[in-house]
C-alpha cells in the first residue's frame, strides 16, 4: 500500500492538465455528418430523431418523454417538460421539423411522438 503522502491527488490543481481537452468534450456533430445521416435514414421515425437531436439540440431524454400534446406544429414549437435537471424549455421548430414531424403524426396525436416507452402519454 502506498503511504499517503506518497499518494497523488486526482484533483485538478495549478499546473496540472486537463484529463481531456476541453475541445475534446463538446464536439459536436456537422453539417455535413448531420447530412450523411439523414441521406440514409429511410424511416420517417429515425429522421425526425435525427432533425431534433441534430438540429433542435434536444437531448435523448428529452426525446424519450416528448408526446404530441407537448407541442403545436401550426405554432412551430414544443415544449420540453423533461429537461435536463428537471427543468423545462421551449423549442422552435423549423418548417423542416415540422414537416418530419407532420409525417408521423397519426390521426389522434396522442401518446409518444417517436413510440418509445416512457413518453407523456405512454
Amino acid at each position: 500500500m502506498v503511504p499517503r503522502h506518497r499518494r497523488r491527488s486526482l484533483r485538478r490543481g495549478p499546473g496540472r492538465p486537463r484529463p481531456h481537452p476541453a475541445h475534446e468534450k463538446r464536439r459536436t456533430v456537422t453539417p455535413a455528418e448531420l447530412a450523411a445521416l439523414l441521406g440514409v435514414a429511410t424511416d420517417p421515425a429515425d429522421r425526425t430523431l435525427i432533425l431534433l437531436a441534430g438540429h433542435a439540440g434536444t437531448r435523448a431524454g428529452e426525446l424519450v418523454a416528448l408526446g404530441w400534446e407537448d407541442g403545436d406544429l401550426d405554432t412551430r414549437w414544443l415544449v420540453i417538460l423533461a429537461g435536463k435537471g428537471g427543468k423545462w424549455h421551449t423549442v422552435g421548430l423549423s418548417r423542416r421539423h415540422v414537416s418530419a414531424l407532420a409525417d408521423l403524426r397519426p390521426d389522434s396525436p396522442t401518446g409518444p411522438v417517436l413510440g418509445l416507452p416512457g413518453g407523456f402519454a405512454a
